[in-house]
């Protein structure tokens, strides 16, 4: 839990129920935030060896998970901006469950006997949110003394497409027992897609922060001679 002070704009934050432009002011907060989740693939794949230097195959993976976050903030006036509230407290919990289908298609090609080269694109996902959003809100106030209390929940089922990935990779042997490789993989994330609740402007908004990215690794096999073992890193 964070506990700071911040200069907060009412009349700018309608969904916090508190419409009162001369509450604008410096107010002690305490947040909390959680979130907790992850997906699993669970994949099924094949190959063919179509000719002694090309291999290829394909892997068709579903994708199954969960999400929750939880988030709650704790508004004091301290310094008396309000002439009405004097405590909001706000609570919202969000749970999912995530599902999804991808394939993979790739090929690898020995170009020499020392030498390989393999390519690999992942299909657009798309990954379902199903669940329940939950919030409260209580705001507690001295002009009347009351306490209000608002709260209410939602069914949603949101989407979020994720894009071409494509990966490539050289293998090369300048001994029998050492290999070295290199690989490259290339997203551009500007190209996520939404559906759901997420309105145009929002969704204009989430796209300016991703970006293209290009990755890469190189790694190193080591086979020990006259013993069956293998020393990898990368």
């Amino acid at each position: 839990m964070a506990a700071y002070e911040d200069e907060i704009e009412w009349d700018e934050h309608p969904h916090d129920g508190l419409d009162e432009p001369d509450a604008s002011g410096v107010w002690s907060s305490e947040e909390d935030y959680v979130s907790d989740g992850g997906v699993t693939a669970l994949s099924a794949a094949c190959a063919l060896d179509i000719s002694p230097s090309i291999s290829l195959g394909v892997t068709f993976s579903y994708l199954t998970g969960d999400y929750s976050r939880s988030w709650g903030y704790d508004l004091y006036d301290d310094y008396d901006v309000s002439d009405r509230y004097i405590d909001v407290h706000k609570i919202e919990q969000y749970d999912a469950d995530i599902s999804g289908m991808r394939a993979t298609l790739g090929g690898l090609f020995y170009v020499a006997e020392e030498l390989s080269v393999g390519i690999a694109i992942d299909t657009p996902a798309t990954l379902t949110f199903d669940g329940t959003e939950w919030g409260y809100i209580e705001k507690v106030a001295t002009v009347p003394e009351s306490t209000e209390v608002y709260e209410g929940s939602v069914l949603f089922s949101d989407k979020v497409t994720l894009p071409f990935a494509f990966r490539g990779g050289v293998a090369y042997a300048p001994l029998d027992f050492i290999m070295v490789g290199v690989d490259l993989s290339y997203s551009d994330w500007s190209q996520l897609d939404y559906e759901g609740r997420v309105t145009y402007t929002e969704l204009g908004q989430r796209r300016a922060v991703y970006d293209e990215k290009l990755g890469y690794g190189v790694g190193l096999e080591v086979t020990v001679p006259s013993c069956p073992l293998r020393l990898r890193g990368g």
